[in-house]
C-alpha cells in the first residue's frame, strides 16, 4: 500500500538515550528511510547528552526535537512534555523506543485524541542471566494499548510470540540494517591509526564500540585484556564511547600498568574509519538488541569475539564467522586465538559478512517501516 494514498501523518517518536549510542543511531536512519511528504516526525528524548542533538540536526527539523531531564524508567517532565507536544501538533501516532520510555510514553496518550502506539523494546532482559520476567509482564500489560510491536532480531520475535504478549499479527519483525552507501567510501590506514595513537606498527589492534556502562560491561574487558597481554604482547586495545564508568576504567589501567595496551578514546565521529582499519571487535555486553556496532564490523569483514546472549547470537555463528564465549576465561583464550593468526581474522571475517549480507540494505528496514506506519 502507497504512503501517497493515505492521509497527513504525525508522529512522535519517543526515546530514553543518557549518552549517545544505537538508540540515537537507530533514530537516524528510521528518519533516514521514512522520507515521505505525509509523514511528519517529531522527537522527544529524555537525556542531557548534548552530542543527541547534534546527531539528528540534519534529519529533523530544530522546532520538532525536543530533550528532557534524563531518568531511567519514569520521566513525569518527559511526560508532561510528550503530552503537550501531542495536544498541540495533533499526533497520530506515537511510536515508543526502549522499555525506560514505556510507562511514560504509554501514559502521555491517556485522555488525548492519540491512541496508537508503536513499541520497539530493543532490548528485552537488563542482566547477564537473561531473566525476562519482569518484560514480559510488562509487554503484556501493555499489549492492549499497542498497534505493533517491533522485534529488532529473530530471536525476540520469537520470544514475543512464545510469551504471548499480543496476538502474533502486532509482533512485527523489523531487524536493524545499515546503510552502507554512507560507510563504505570511508577511508583510514592502519599506520594512521598507529601514527596517531602512538602504538606499535606490528601491534593487533582491538577495539570495543559502546557506552561505559553497566549493560556494555567495560570492566570486565579491562580483566580480559590483563590477562591477554601476558600471552599476546602484541596486542593494543581501543574504547570507544563514553559514561560513567570512564573514571573506573582510568584508575584500573593505572592500577595494573596497562596504559601502553589500553586506550580510551571516549566518543569519536570517525567510527567507521577505526571499524575499517582495526582487526578485531568484541563485545562484552550484559545484554543487546541487534548490535550495530556489530553490524557494521561484518560490512568490514572484521573477526569478532563477543557474550553469547540474544542480539549477539542473531548475528554470529560461533566458530565460523565469531566466538561467542560464556566467561572471561574463554574470551581471552578466544582473543588470542585471533590476535596469532591473521588467516583465521580473515576467513572469520569473510563469513561473518556473508553471514549478515541482508543487513546490508537499508531498502529492507525502510519498506517494513513504511508498511507499519501505514497499516497502524
Amino acid at each position: 500500500m502507497s504512503l501517497g494514498s493515505k492521509k497527513h501523518c504525525k508522529i512522535l517518536i519517543l526515546f530514553y538515550e543518557p549518552f549517545l549510542s544505537g538508540i540515537s543511531r537507530h533514530i537516524r536512519y528510521l528518519l533516514q528511510v521514512v522520507k515521505d511528504e505525509n509523514i511528519e516526525f517529531w522527537l522527544l528524548c529524555s537525556s542531557d547528552d548534548q552530542k543527541i542533538p547534534a546527531f539528528l540536526a540534519d534529519v529533523v527539523p530544530k522546532d520538532h526535537l525536543t530533550m528532557v531531564q534524563p531518568s531511567r524508567f519514569f520521566s513525569l517532565e518527559g511526560l508532561v512534555t510528550a503530552r503537550k507536544i501531542i495536544q498541540k501538533n495533533h499526533i497520530d501516532l506515537v511510536h515508543i523506543h526502549n522499555l525506560q520510555s514505556a510507562i511514560w510514553g504509554y501514559g502521555s496518550t491517556f485522555f488525548t485524541r492519540c491512541k496508537k502506539i508503536i513499541f520497539t523494546p530493543h532490548v528485552d532482559s537488563f542482566g547477564e542471566n537473561s531473566n525476562y520476567q519482569g518484560s514480559r509482564y510488562l509487554l503484556k500489560l501493555l499489549s492492549p494499548f499497542t498497534a505493533f510491536f517491533i522485534a529488532v532480531s529473530s530471536s525476540q520475535q520469537n520470544r514475543f510470540k512464545h510469551w504471548k504478549i499480543a496476538h502474533t499479527h502486532k509482533i512485527q519483525l523489523i531487524r536493524n540494517h545499515i546503510d552502507t552507501t554512507r560507510i563504505e567510501t570511508c577511508s583510514q590506514s592502519h599506520s594512521n591509526i598507529v601514527n596517531e595513537l602512538n602504538i606499535p606498527s606490528s601491534s593487533v589492534i582491538v577495539m570495543q564500540i559502546g557506552r561505559l556502562d553497566r549493560q556494555k560491561n567495560p570492566l570486565s574487558l579491562l580483566r580480559i585484556i590483563k590477562e591477554v597481554t601476558k600471552r599476546c604482547n602484541n596486542s593494543h586495545f581501543l574504547f570507544i564511547g563514553d559514561g560513567p564508568l570512564r573514571k573506573k576504567l582510568e584508575i584500573q589501567i593505572k592500577r595494573d600498568n596497562m596504559m601502553s595496551h589500553v586506550t580510551l578514546l571516549g566518543y569519536r565521529k570517525n567510527i567507521h574509519q577505526l571499524t575499517k582499519t582495526v582487526d578485531i571487535i568484541t563485545s562484552t555486553s550484559r545484554w543487546e538488541g541487534l548490535p550495530y556496532s556489530l553490524i557494521e564490523a561484518s560490512f568490514f569483514k572484521k573477526a569478532i569475539v563477543a557474550t553469547d546472549i540474544p542480539g549477539h547470537s542473531d548475528l554470529i555463528n560461533t566458530g565460523t564467522s565469531g566466538f561467542l564465549v560464556k566467561n572471561e576465561q574463554e574470551f581471552a583464550d578466544k582473543l588470542c586465538k585471533l590476535i596469532q593468526s591473521k588467516t583465521l581474522r580473515t576467513t572469520m571475517g569473510e563469513n561473518f559478512y556473508r553471514r549478515n549480507k541482508e543487513l546490508f540494505s537499508i531498502e529492507n528496514m525502510r519498506n517494513s517501516l513504511s508498511e507499519i506506519y501505514t497499516n497502524s
